[in-house]
């Protein structure tokens, strides 16, 4: 029986997605771990984790720093050109990796009539590019959003710190989320499976999801976590169809915002496919993940960002 791969390396280890799904590999005891970046990028990884700098733009460079490794995984920006990460996937064919973990977290293939500017497109390029490469085998991670890296930056259209709010209407739809940390989990998971079981996984999308809410449930625990009632909110609203065309408009500008505006507006878009566990199931189960409690993560969420830890009974301890 063929082992599970060992030596990783990942792309943009420092961010908040990469960061957890270094910490979840290293967890799990079976994984050597190589951080990939710039040279003047400033790292700061657990002792474990392998380093190697240099100029990313240089095939030689790509091809040197992937040799020796079993999968690859890509957890770079939003904002990170296409041609790098088609570069890093060439390399990685050079280099005989065996599975890749593509920049593409996030959102699904049925999401694609929702933007019009090719982020969809720009993916499947990519995934062609491997196989067609022939050499590695790509594993395509859909997590929604990461909640609650989302939520602590606004992007549910929730402001924790200044209680403001703005809801997509209509607000009845619920939508799939995902915490980093579980993100993290699910790939550590994949790549300590046997290459038997592995293979299963290949050359497709892998569902997960830490629990489906709507953005009012999102409001609600919010107000929960902070002790707050919906008067001491103040909530406007807007349509989301009309949020979800702005977006677009602004994305084809080739502005981020405009980019991010559609991402998170869309799952709340009835139909959309926001709720991709209603049409594909999630891998939750088989691969060990526990669904988690919408309020314990908010309640996380929030104490770590505004009012420093909790107390043994459950009160606000600032630090």
């Amino acid at each position: 029986m063929a082992t599970a791969p060992t030596a990783i390396a990942i792309f943009g280890a420092t961010g908040n997605l990469g960061s957890s799904i270094v910490n979840a590999l290293l967890a799990t005891g079976r994984h050597n771990v190589t951080s990939i970046g710039r040279l003047e990028s400033k790292t700061s990884l657990p002792e474990a984790v392998r380093v190697v700098k240099g100029d990313l733009n240089s095939p030689t460079f790509l091809k040197q720093a992937l040799q020796g490794h079993d999968a690859v995984i890509i957890a770079l920006g939003l904002d990170t050109p296409q041609a790098l990460d088609k570069a890093i996937v060439t390399a990685a064919a050079e280099a005989d990796i065996k599975y890749i973990f593509p920049n593409e977290f996030v959102s699904q293939d049925s999401l694609r009539k929702h933007f019009p500017f090719g982020l969809h497109e720009k993916k499947n390029e990519i995934r062609t590019l491997i196989e067609k490469l022939g050499k590695s085998r790509w594993i395509a991670i859909v997590n929604g959003t990461c909640y609650d890296f989302s939520l602590l930056a606004g992007s549910y259209n929730i402001d924790v710190g200044k209680r403001r709010a703005t809801i997509w209407t209509p607000s009845t739809a619920a939508a799939n989320f995902t915490t980093v940390a579980k993100v993290g989990k699910a790939i550590a998971a994949l790549l300590s499976l046997e290459e038997d079981q592995l293979k299963q996984y290949v050359n497709r999308c892998v569902y997960i999801s830490s629990f489906k809410v709507s953005q009012l449930d999102i409001l609600k625990s919010v107000q929960h976590a902070t002790q707050t009632q919906p008067t001491d909110w103040q909530i406007t609203h807007e349509n989301v169809d009309e949020a979800v065309r702005d977006g677009q408009e602004s994305a084809k500008q080739g502005k981020v915002e405009g980019l991010i505006k559609v991402i998170y507006a869309m799952q709340f878009l009835s139909g959309a496919g926001g709720d991709y566990e209603a049409m594909h199931g999630t891998s939750d189960v088989e691969l060990g993940l526990e669904r988690e409690d919408l309020d314990m993560v908010t309640r996380d969420a929030v104490a770590k960002s505004f009012y420093g830890s909790v107390t043994e009974n459950g009160d606000w301890a600032e630090e």
